[in-house]
């Protein structure tokens, strides 16, 4: 599985949960999922009325089996350490993240975080976030990369877990290799049949077009 389909497959899980209310079936559900990690963070058990924005985002990763790279936690701020212990947590309120990243919220102002939310969609500048604990209840809400109501981002290493992403005969030091990968991890790219990209290959119309095609789907999916 690549890791676009990594990141997609938990979004859709966690928009399984979109409507699930605090007290509710399906928020036990994600209280109970979160309560059999192996070993509990702290040692804490989840309740039924603890604060449950993170919670819900890792409950959906023990689910799918992603808690490599989705630490488990319950509490922002210690979440945010274990992701700052790996290099994987950007404060920057520029930052353009993917479908999969979580967001963390300062409401307050106060340099201390207190929200978490799941990127379920980037466009332009806007995101649409899946957040547990929304006013009792696991919702959507857009918002604007560089809201200042942004504390950072944590960013879960799907790639860590993916398959088929690369390509052989593209450095991972070239300058262009994060370009690569971005457009293979959208589907917009897909590489020779012998699994190469041939980044030195002079672009074709019939490749140019196949691409524009799949960023109209891509967009129109993304719109839809």
């Amino acid at each position: 599985m690549t890791e676009r389909e990594l990141r997609n497959d938990y979004v859709r899980a966690l928009e399984g949960y979109l409507g699930a209310r605090e007290g509710d079936e399906r928020h036990r559900e994600l209280i109970d999922w979160y309560n059999r990690l192996p070993v509990l963070p702290r040692g804490y058990k989840m309740t039924v009325n603890d604060d449950w924005c993170v919670a819900a985002a890792v409950a959906v990763a023990v689910k799918l089996g992603l808690t490599e790279v989705i630490f488990p936690e319950c509490s922002c701020t210690r979440a945010i350490a274990l992701y700052r212990q790996e290099g994987r947590f950007v404060r920057d309120r520029s930052y353009i993240p993917q479908v999969g990243d979580f967001v963390v919220y300062d409401w307050q102002g106060n340099a201390d975080p207190d929200h978490w939310g799941t990127v379920a969609a980037v466009e332009g500048d806007k995101l649409t976030v899946i957040e547990g604990n929304m006013t009792d209840r696991v919702d959507r809400r857009s918002v604007t990369i560089g809201d200042k109501r942004i504390y950072g981002y944590c960013l879960p290493d799907y790639g860590k877990l993916a398959e088929g992403d690369g390509f052989a005969d593209v450095p991972q030091d070239a300058w262009y290799a994060e370009a690569v990968a971005l457009c293979a991890s959208l589907g917009l790219m897909v590489g020779r049949e012998d699994g190469t990209f041939d980044p030195a290959a002079p672009v074709t119309r019939a490749e140019l077009a196949a691409v524009t095609m799949r960023l109209h789907k891509l967009l129109t999916d993304t719109n839809s």
